[in-house]
């Protein structure tokens, strides 16, 4: 992939600068989601919030890839994968559960971040 003269081309650098830009606004959708599964009142409320959520990150995490930023491809897919099982419980969120969700989403933030402002630097 990085042999491919694509991938220095003014078109994929435009590409990843648009990823970049709407990076902000889809961690704000991410958290909001988290925030609807976290307060929810149980049962189907939190489990269609949850997998919502899953789907959000399953989104980012091949685009991430794509677009320069690995490891936050990476984060999102681990963290969608925890969600899922998480969903398929059939069960409330304990507060641990939560407690843990919320600090990988606080990391997933971070890891953006950092990608995305390396990822300007090049």
């Amino acid at each position: 992939m990085a042999d491919d003269p694509y991938f220095s081309s003014p078109q994929y650098k435009e590409l990843c600068r648009l990823f970049r830009e709407q990076l902000p606004p889809r961690l704000v959708e991410i958290k909001e989601t988290w925030r609807r599964a976290a307060g929810g009142r149980g049962g189907a409320e939190v489990r269609g919030a949850l997998r919502a959520l899953a789907t959000q990150l399953h989104q980012l995490s091949g685009t991430a890839a794509s677009f320069g930023c690995p490891a936050l491809g990476g984060d999102a897919r681990a963290l969608e994968e925890a969600l899922h099982a998480l969903a398929g419980r059939g069960r409330d969120l304990e507060a641990a559960e939560k407690a843990e969700i919320e600090g990988r989403i606080d990391a997933l933030v971070a890891t953006a971040q950092a990608e995305a402002g390396r990822a300007e630097e090049s």
